[in-house]
């Protein structure tokens, strides 16, 4: 079993570090941090497209694959990996590890007139 603890600030408890638990043998997520629901959430849905409004990312394997990981990472809290005291603050799993930039999602989605819902272009 292999863990990985990550303390990153929570915006929903006034930037308090809070800790989200990895283990990326079993794909589990634990810990008190605000996005360990939506991680764990994604990691259930896998694989799946998830995104930030301007970009997409397709995740396979999100809970075994360290870059996946950081773009959950990414999408629950982008200030961490803008933050270079946050960035260095992440484990050694992560180390050399960069996030992919995902695709542009005006490329790969429109939006339905109809229920105003992103789809997938054809």
């Amino acid at each position: 079993m292999t863990e990985h603890t990550i303390d990153i600030p929570d915006i929903l408890a006034g930037d308090e570090l809070r800790r989200i638990v990895w283990n990326d043998e079993t794909g589990e997520v634990s810990g008190d941090h605000s996005d360990v629901r939506f991680i764990q959430s994604t990691i259930e849905a896998a694989p799946v497209d998830r995104g930030d409004g301007g970009r997409i990312w397709r995740l396979e394997d999100p809970g075994r694959n360290p870059e996946e990981f950081l773009v959950l990472i990414w999408l629950a809290n982008w200030r961490v990996l803008i933050n270079e005291d946050l960035r260095a603050t992440l484990p050694a799993i992560f180390d050399g590890v960069e996030l992919s930039l995902g695709e542009k999602a005006e490329d790969l989605y429109i939006e339905d007139p109809e229920t105003c819902e992103l789809v997938l272009a054809d």
